[in-house]
C-alpha cells in the first residue's frame, strides 16, 4: 500500500544551522565518609555537596516605563454643542439661506475639532458660529420688520385712499 504523501529523503536546506544536541550538565559528586555526613543535610548541603560553592555573575536590568499624565480640560457646555448645530438650521431656514449654511458649516467644524480634543480651536470655531448665527438672526428680523412695515404702511394708504 502507497503512502500518501510519499516519503522522499530529506534533504538539508542550503544555510541550514543543524540542531545543537542538548547537554546535561556534569554533575560529580563527592564521596563522603560516613561520619562527615550530618543528618538531617544542613541548608546549603545536599548529597553532591555544597550547592552555594559555585559563584555566578548575575546582572538584573530593572527599566521602568515612562509614565504619562493626562490632562483634563474643562470644557465649556457651549462649546461644540448640538444647540449652535440647531441655531444654525433654525437660521438657514428662517433668517437666511447663505448666513445659515455658512453658520452651519462652522458648528460642524467647531464640533469635530471637540471631538478629536482640540478645545482652543473648537472654541473659536463655536464662537464663530455664534456670531454668525446671532448676525445672520438679526439681519433676518430686520428684513422681516422692514418688510412688514412696508406692505402695513401701503395697505393703510391703499385702502384709504
Amino acid at each position: 500500500m502507497d503512502q500518501y504523501p510519499p516519503e522522499t529523503e530529506k534533504q538539508p536546506l542550503i544555510g541550514a544551522v543543524p540542531p545543537r544536541p542538548m547537554l546535561a550538565p556534569e554533575v560529580h559528586p563527592q564521596p563522603r565518609s560516613p561520619a562527615s555526613q550530618q543528618y538531617p543535610p544542613q541548608y546549603g548541603q545536599g548529597p553532591f555537596g555544597n550547592i552555594n560553592a559555585r559563584q555566578t555573575n548575575t546582572t538584573v536590568v530593572v527599566s521602568q516605563q515612562p509614565t504619562s499624565v493626562v490632562y483634563q480640560q474643562d470644557v465649556p457646555a457651549w462649546v461644540g454643542s448640538d444647540l449652535i448645530i440647531y441655531f444654525s438650521i433654525f437660521t438657514m431656514l428662517c433668517c437666511g439661506l447663505l448666513p445659515g449654511i455658512v453658520a452651519l458649516m462652522l458648528a460642524w467644524e467647531a464640533r469635530s475639532k471637540k471631538d478629536i480634543g482640540r478645545i482652543e480651536e473648537a472654541k473659536s470655531w463655536s464662537l464663530a458660529a455664534i456670531l454668525c448665527n446671532i448676525l445672520a438672526t438679526l439681519l433676518g428680523v430686520a428684513a422681516i420688520v422692514t418688510v412688514s412695515v412696508y406692505y402695513g404702511t401701503l395697505s393703510v394708504v391703499y385702502y384709504n385712499n
